[in-house]
């Protein structure tokens, strides 16, 4: 490695402002995101006293008061808006210093894009460790970027300093990663659908070991990190408190209401989602001590659902923070993409070409490669078209040596709600070492009414795989029968993965279980 290289101290400098940026941002993020899980547990306890089921069960809730999981819950956060952050003021400290050579006339576009930040930030609601997240990792980076550039004169005219550079600026290739990003981004975006990260999931990450590991690292502590910024209707379990100024009795109608759509009523304000004041025929919805919505009991047990979902909206302090998040995502994955691809070929111009090519022209060869390579995987990036199978034809696929052609089948069964159990499964399927095959099993199940498909939907509840298990809860949630509600309040209670617990609560709630705090 040659540190004398200008190129190569590029690199480094902006691996070293990258990694400022991504520390500074994960200890952030535990901060946060152990915040919201201390205040989840003494929630989720609230609920538990009041004699509900809860969900999590206390095997997770113990974890939550545990510094493990929110730091690496905080990975989500790390990895998408520190990170987004980060490449951010590393481009706006780049900016103005090598085009606007440091004028102070650049700040005010930098001022007003960053202060619009944080007041969408905390326009429902004071959020302060996201405010401190979008304030603390932009100045220690654009602080630490500013320090470093001005250590490094030699990169700054590096159309002077490097002979391949000296007709082509430094600038100009700037210029045209920013084109190659931008025209691969839109072809991207152009194909992308709602299955974009299923397919992704199934083709890249379940089929190997290290996406299997990364796949289950997802779904083991990405609630821990969701349940940060959670809007009240997008969480499992809501609490309640009703008080009644002089005592009034309060209706048996609007508490099993309340309860039927998951606001549990419990007798603490603390912890509390939803402070409900009635008097009379008069109801006044508050949060946090702020009133939200006042209206009659008539006008509420009119149309519940809408009216709780309005006062969700009017309390949701975290809109701005959930979708900064996904678009950091977005950017963030699409960039490290990019890099790698990037990477990819400009070593093998090196290796093949280098004799032949080299400083700019190089350069140019490599970004026409990732476009042309770019473009071809989008443009026959199709989502998977599944084929077509006679019902006569279906029985032999799934006994087919070949596991495509199984799974396959299993897919075309799952689309068309054919009932498997009138085909017959085959024995050796559930247990398969194939984790697709045992997914789209779990799927096909969907529809299936036969005894044995519901022994074998109940094995795969106790699957290993995180994603066949919660697909499996999901299936047995069509299965109207007591058996299937008390199966689940069995294993709800020593499931260990929360993502699993979700789905089962969820299933419970399909077949119509509902709270009644005698749990």
């Amino acid at each position: 490695m040659n540190l004398k290289n200008p190129d190569m101290n590029r690199y480094l400098l902006t691996l070293k402002l990258i990694i400022t940026g991504v520390i500074s941002s994960q200890i952030i993020s535990l901060v946060h995101v152990y915040i919201s899980n201390t205040q989840y547990f003494y929630k989720l306890s609230a609920i538990r006293k009041a004699g509900y089921l809860v969900v999590p069960n206390l095997i997770v809730m113990e974890k939550l008061k545990s510094i493990g999981p929110a730091f690496f819950g905080a990975f989500f956060f790390t990895f998408t808006v520190g990170t987004c952050l980060t490449i951010l003021s590393l481009s706006a400290a780049w900016t103005w210093d090598r085009i606007f050579s440091r004028h102070n006339i650049f700040f005010i576009p930098i001022a007003l894009f960053w202060s619009g930040c944080l007041v969408l930030l905390n326009i429902n609601g004071f959020s302060p460790m996201a405010s401190i997240q979008f304030i603390f990792v932009p100045f220690a980076v654009f602080s630490a970027s500013i320090i470093w550039f001005s250590k490094t004169p030699e990169n700054k005219n590096l159309e002077n300093k490097t002979p391949e550079n000296k007709n082509r600026p430094f600038k100009a290739r700037i210029i045209i990663h920013f084109i190659c990003i931008a025209a691969l981004a839109f072809m991207g975006t152009s194909r992308m659908n709602s299955s974009t990260f299923s397919l992704i999931r199934d083709n890249f990450l379940l089929s190997n070991k290290a996406g299997i590991s990364l796949n289950n690292f997802y779904y083991t502590y990405t609630l821990y990190a969701a349940q940060v910024f959670k809007s009240l209707n997008q969480d499992m379990l809501r609490t309640c408190r009703i008080s009644s100024p002089g005592g009034l009795p309060v209706s048996r109608a609007l508490k099993r209401t309340l309860i039927n759509y998951d606001y549990l009523v419990i007798n603490t304000d603390d912890y509390c989602d939803l402070e409900l004041e009635y008097s009379k025929n008069a109801i006044k919805m508050s949060h946090k001590g702020k009133e939200i919505i006042n209206t009659t009991e008539q006008e509420f047990l009119k149309n519940p659902g809408k009216m709780l979902k309005s006062f969700s909206q009017k309390c949701d302090h975290n809109v701005f923070f959930r979708q900064f998040t996904f678009i950091s995502l977005l950017l963030v994955s699409g960039l490290f993409c990019y890099l790698v691809l990037y990477m990819l070929f400009k070593l093998m111009v090196s290796i093949v070409l280098g004799k032949y090519l080299k400083g700019f022209s190089g350069f140019m060869v490599t970004i026409i490669c990732c476009l042309i390579t770019g473009a071809a995987v989008f443009y026959f990036w199709h989502p998977e078209k599944p084929k077509i199978f006679k019902k006569e034809n279906l029985a032999r696929a799934l006994k087919s040596e070949n596991a495509d052609t199984r799974i396959a089948a299993l897919k075309f069964i799952s689309a068309r709600k054919i009932d498997i159990g009138k085909i017959g499964i085959p024995p050796q399927m559930p247990a398969s070492p194939i984790i697709l095959e045992r997914y789209w099993l779990a799927k096909a199940l969907y529809s299936a009414g036969s005894p044995e498909s519901f022994e074998i939907n109940l094995a795969l509840l106790e699957d290993p795989q995180i994603n066949v298990s919660y697909i499996a809860f999901n299936s047995l949630g069509q299965k109207k029968s007591k058996d299937s509600v008390r199966e689940i309040l069995k294993q709800i209670k020593i499931l260990e993965q929360w993502y699993v617990q979700l789905y089962a609560y969820k299933s419970l709630r399909r077949l119509n279980w509902r709270q009644t705090g005698l749990q």
